[in-house]
């Protein structure tokens, strides 16, 4: 009989050979959880192949636009531990301090609350240290994790001051998404960044640098959850977004629900004032560069790296209706 037709009868022992000689034991291996997220890593944290890919980095105190190689899900552990330590911001209006600590040369050693995506980080970590303080009870906890959450250190509780409050983990995103009531600092240094307007003028501060002049830009907050600044491209839009402190690299519905207002607003401003133009929405969006930090209840993505915002608008949870005097600065610099 061919093997595509083989059957095994409900009653076969364990040592009946199948598959070419192997048992039921070899054939099919029952996996823990963590052996499963080790052996199938991309099903949790997305790509693990080195991409090509040309982003906005950090480096030598500026932010400049070119090719990096990178792994996004090596990226992506890394990154949660960081949207973590922002979420806690909001859980804690009391937080002001954001310290990071990279250590190259051991891979990953950081600290974190513990969900689901800081276990993710924890089981691709060689060392893991969970390290936080609760200024109410007086209680400082510290936990060492090796070996790909395979061994853990006993918990040490010491005290602690009253009132300090804090959770260590990552840095320049988060400087601008946390705004004025955060210091982050990466290794020991403060992140010269106190807003998310100071933020947005590295990106602009390098579109000067490369010769042309520093595009103006209109900066607008919307109630609690929202900072919207917009600025001049030379004919292709471009984007930088957060939701809730992730960065949406590819945009999202957040992107095109505060760009739709604008292009539609332009548009219709040309339009009016010049009888015989006829511009459209995207002749618009071409000269368009926008900045979106927003914070959106229970957001949903295209895939475990959350480089796209897919949550309808209906369900943001807040509006963002930017104001007339904010659309007509943009439409008559335009």
């Amino acid at each position: 009989m061919a093997a595509a037709t083989r059957k095994v009868p409900l009653a076969t022992s364990n040592s009946v050979n199948i598959n070419q000689g192997k048992t039921i034991e070899e054939t099919y291996q029952k996996k823990s959880q963590l052996e499963h997220i080790l052996l199938r890593p991309d099903t949790y944290i997305g790509s693990i192949e080195k991409h090509a890919q040309t982003l906005w980095v950090y480096e030598d105190d500026k932010i400049v636009h070119r090719s990096v190689t990178y792994v996004p899900g090596l990226y992506k552990i890394f990154d949660e531990i960081l949207v973590n330590a922002a979420d806690n911001k909001q859980r804690d209006p009391k937080m002001d301090s954001l310290k990071v600590l990279i250590d190259a040369e051991n891979n990953l050693t950081t600290g974190g609350r513990n969900g689901y995506g800081a276990k993710l980080t924890n089981i691709f970590s060689t060392e893991f240290v969970v390290e936080t303080a609760d200024g109410k009870r007086q209680k400082k906890y510290k936990q060492v994790f090796s070996n790909n959450m395979g061994g853990k250190s006993e918990p040490m509780i010491t005290k602690c001051k009253e009132g300090e409050n804090w959770t260590k983990k990552r840095v320049v995103d988060m400087a601008g998404c946390l705004g004025k009531t955060m210091k982050v600092e990466l290794n020991g240094s403060r992140v010269p960044v106190k807003s998310f307007q100071d933020y947005v003028n590295l990106y602009l501060n390098s579109a000067s640098q490369l010769g042309s002049e520093r595009p103006k830009s209109f900066y607008e907050k919307v109630g609690e959850r929202w900072e919207v600044c917009v600025s001049l491209t030379e004919g292709q839009f471009q984007q930088v977004s957060f939701v809730n402190s992730i960065a949406t690299i590819k945009g999202g519905t957040h992107v095109d629900y505060v760009t739709n207002q604008i292009t539609n607003y332009v548009m219709n401003a040309v339009n009016k004032k010049h009888k015989n133009s006829n511009i459209k929405a995207h002749n618009v969006k071409n000269y368009l560069w926008v900045f979106v930090n927003c914070l959106i209840d229970n957001p949903a993505f295209d895939s475990q790296t959350k480089e796209t915002l897919t949550l309808r608008q209906s369900s943001f949870g807040s509006k963002c209706e930017l104001s007339e005097d904010f659309l007509k600065k943009v439409a008559n610099q335009g």
